[in-house]
């Protein structure tokens, strides 16, 4: 239980981390709409998108493609 604990927290981290307000008005890098700022900017989703595809899916999909290298890997 204390992986899973862990990892939720760190979601909930990069969520936090990476959200981004922006004052009525104002454009960020380049003018969006502000359904698109109010989804995915200010409430941090995009961060936990990339840290969720990078973090968490990218060593399934190596240990997937190469499961005998994978396993070889020494424990300590």
């Amino acid at each position: 239980m204390g992986r899973q604990v862990f990892v939720v927290f760190l979601v909930f981290f990069a969520a936090k981390l990476t959200t981004i307000y922006i004052k009525e008005g104002d454009d960020f890098l380049f003018p969006a709409p502000w359904w698109f700022r109010t989804i995915f900017l200010e409430t941090g989703i995009l961060g936990c998108i990339v840290l969720v595809i990078i973090a968490q899916l990218m060593p399934q999909i190596v240990a997937a493609k190469y499961p005998v290298r994978n396993q070889e890997t020494p424990s300590e």
